[in-house]
């Protein structure tokens, strides 16, 4: 009775999992033992792991585990199963009250014998992993071995996802089941102690599933959308599919959508999300994230970090949110949503796909936090140093260094490996590119900022070393790659004109207003922000100088008086146009013509209009050339992708060839212009034809008299 007892006992724990085995207790001799526990991590598919034999002690070919080795794993485990390297175990108790785990302390210079085993069975114990009884599976299908004799008791070999090394292509373990394994040592079967035991404990293998798009309930027109995805939403079938780019003017609102799929089983220690602008898009102040599939609500500041500038942002899992998430996903999929928005600003370049790259990045070994560091200007200036830890720079990187004052973001510029030229971050401040994501800012305020970076699948390391900031990326080759869908794109466009006589001289001053086909002018909406102010003001001084110019008489215009006139207007245009550009974050469609923007032709009669979505327009001269008639109606003219650089019948920049710009045509004034010497001579020779039809019609009523 007392074997059966024992061998019933076996069984019953055997049927709970296949590794979970009993020890026979007093019928063997003291010395019994069980020499070695060797542990084969076997990855099954979904479908075979949910299959009523697990946890179990017979295989799906019939055969009966009985603790040792298995010799044919697809057989018993199901077709492709297989042994996997790079999971890490180690040998422990039970937890202790305070949740803690006693790990078996290893022996030092051999990780996988205990340090000491005391007569009873029992061994020394830690609670640092570090010091643990461990070890990652091997390559091949020897196993991990763990030397467990003399141990007596009840152990349990758990997995430590955080130090496992496997990934592949992205893949992470998931759904497990005998995961701890739970031992009784020495381990018995109904043949007597088993020396060398064999335990199997199984995971499926998955990695979370994202993608991008615009939002369906968007009001955008499409540009170019060979896959029909414009309206379409986030969908995880569309991961690698080319998204819509759509048209748009500066001041559009652009709603977009992130999903992502945690499947069951899933346990992270990190869980980033990091989304990259380009200059040309401003990001909302909101990011809204919903979770389906589960009771459970995700709170930010308690279980995520969302830290957002006016280049994107980053939202970071908490330990709390993912100790939740790994509960909730015990179950079922976990379902994230992300909603947010992104302005199209004055930075967007004509023909230029502007878009937000969204990474997702993952894994089982805890990400870094970002690294700020105070940094004062030198001269207004702040230089930023890159490097990498390989000595390349990556292509496929977008990096962002944001500038803040406390909490308050100053500046922040979106940079590629290929960025290139000065970029306006308004309020003065500017970023002038260097190459390889290095550069300056200018225009800063001689006073502490704090320095940060962006940057997703790297480790950032900031230095401050004679007034530079150097920045060094080593790549996480922890965690896996992060996921990078798809992403749709905005473009703006414009188009360039010319100011000309009949004979292709080049007028300056002309000025002219836009309508669109509604007959609405285009105007900035009116914010009273600080760059708004300044444009105003610019525009004022713009106006003073050509009325200035105008005053001039004909002689005057082609003299010294005249270049200095025209040079006080060129430098009036130019402050003008850097003013606008940084004051144009929202353009307006209003009535009032006294708002419309006002288009101002330079030195070479050079003017354009930017930042518009496809369509057709209509220019309106409000003033035309010192000596010039206003042109009595409209010019129409249509913007779409390539309007800004093809299309034309003049050169813009003259002599280049390029045919890229339209020309607008004035007719001389036949009546001379008030101010001009030709006034003058009308003048006395309209008062001299009077005077002398006067002294006629005296003449003749004195002879009729």
């Amino acid at each position: 009775m007392k074997r059966i007892n024992k061998y019933f006992a076996m069984f019953s724990a055997l049927l709970l999992t296949l590794t979970s085995l009993l020890s026979v207790a007093p019928a063997f001799a003291d010395e019994a033992t069980t020499n070695t526990v060797t542990l084969h991590k076997i990855l099954q598919t979904e479908s075979n792991l949910n299959k009523s034999n697990f946890p179990g002690t017979t295989g799906l070919n019939g055969k009966d585990y009985k603790g040792g080795a298995i010799s044919d794993l697809a057989g018993y485990f199901g077709e492709g199963s297989k042994e996997i390297e790079g999971a890490f175990f180690a040998l422990a108790l039970k937890e202790d009250k305070s949740g803690k785990v006693q790990y078996v302390k290893a022996k030092e210079g051999n990780k996988l014998t205990p340090a000491l085993i005391n007569k009873d069975g029992t061994p020394e114990i830690t609670v640092n992993i570090d010091e643990a009884v461990s070890g990652l599976t091997p390559e091949g299908d020897t196993g991990l071995v763990f030397n467990t004799k003399g141990l007596k008791g009840e152990f349990k070999i758990v997995e430590v996802k955080s130090k496992s090394t496997y990934n592949n292509n992205g893949s992470l373990l998931a759904a497990s089941k005998a995961v701890p394994v739970n031992i009784t040592l020495p381990l018995v079967n109904e043949d007597g102690v088993v020396a060398d035991a064999h335990v199997y404990p199984k995971n499926t293998e998955e990695k979370p599933e994202i993608d991008k798009n615009f939002a369906k309930t968007n009001d955008l027109t499409a540009l170019t959308d060979v896959n029909r995805l414009l309206t379409a939403g986030a969908n995880y079938g569309n991961y690698a599919r080319d998204k819509a780019t759509a048209t748009a003017e500066i001041g559009k609102v652009v709603p977009y959508e992130v999903k992502t799929k945690i499947h069951k089983g899933s346990k992270y220690e990190n869980l980033v999300w990091t989304d990259i602008m380009s200059n040309g898009l401003t990001m909302g102040s909101t990011v809204s994230l919903k979770a389906s599939g589960t009771t459970e609500t995700f709170a930010k500041d308690t279980d995520y970090e969302l830290s957002i500038d006016a280049r994107g942002f980053t939202l970071k899992f908490t330990a709390d949110g993912l100790g939740k998430l790994e509960k909730a996903a015990k179950t079922a999929d976990i379902e994230f949503t992300l909603t947010y928005s992104a302005t199209v600003n004055g930075q967007a370049i004509i023909d230029n796909p502007e878009s937000n790259d969204i990474k997702l990045s993952y894994g089982n070994k805890p990400g870094k936090d970002l690294t700020e560091l105070p940094v004062t200007p030198s001269k207004g200036e702040v230089t930023v140093a890159k490097t990498w830890s390989d000595g390349i720079a990556p292509d496929g990187v977008n990096v962002v260094y944001t500038l803040k004052d406390k909490d308050k973001t100053v500046a922040s510029v979106s940079l590629t490996k290929t960025s290139k030229g000065t970029i306006d971050l308004g309020n003065g401040i500017k970023f002038e590119v260097s190459g390889n994501f290095s550069g300056k800012f200018t225009g800063l305020e001689n006073k502490s900022y704090m320095i940060s970076e962006r940057v997703s699948g790297y480790g950032s390391a900031i230095n401050l070393e004679n007034g530079k900031v150097t920045i060094t990326n080593t790549k996480d080759s922890d965690n896996p790659t992060p996921l990078n869908p798809t992403e749709p794109k905005v473009e703006t466009h414009g188009k360039k004109f010319v100011k000309t006589n009949e004979q292709g001289d080049r007028l300056a001053g002309a000025q002219f207003v836009v309508k669109n086909s509604a007959g609405k002018y285009l105007a900035l909406k009116a914010d009273q922000s600080e760059g708004q102010k300044t444009l105003a003001a610019k525009k004022i001084a713009l106006d003073e100088a050509i009325a200035a110019y105008n005053k001039l008489s004909a002689t005057d215009q082609k003299g010294e008086k005249g270049i200095t006139a025209k040079e006080l207007i060129k430098t009036k245009q130019a402050d003008y146009d850097a003013a606008f550009i940084e004051a144009r974050t929202v353009y307006e469609w209003i009535t009032d013509k006294a708002r419309a923007i006002t288009y101002t032709s330079n030195d070479q009669g050079q003017f354009e209009v930017t930042g518009l979505a496809d369509g057709t327009y209509n220019l309106e001269e409000t003033l035309a050339p010192a000596g010039f008639a206003k042109l009595a109606g409209n010019i129409k003219f249509v913007v779409n992708q390539g309007s800004y650089i093809t299309g034309g019948n003049i050169d813009y920049v003259a002599n280049s060839n390029q045919k890229d710009a339209t020309r607008v045509e004035n007719k001389k004034v036949t009546i001379p212009q008030t101010g001009g010497i030709g006034t003058i001579l009308f003048t006395i020779i309209g008062l001299s034809i009077m005077l002398g039809a006067v002294v006629i019609m005296k003449r003749r009523q004195s002879k009729e008299a």
